[in-house]
């Protein structure tokens, strides 16, 4: 039970990074993808984080 935990953290974290990396390559050049894959990244990181558990 303590390992999906960590997974799940680590996966969300991951969201965040992916989302952050997103917008600073979409605000250095015309990279409208990449904002939009950064909104859709950053919106499952905090839909992840408010999510309730299950159990």
């Amino acid at each position: 039970m303590r390992g999906n935990e960590m997974k799940r953290h680590v996966i969300t974290i991951l969201f965040l990074v992916v989302a952050i990396a997103c917008y600073a390559i979409g605000a250095a050049g015309p990279g409208t993808a990449f904002l939009i894959v950064g909104g859709i990244a950053e919106l499952t990181f905090w839909l992840r984080i408010f999510k309730r558990d299950q159990s």
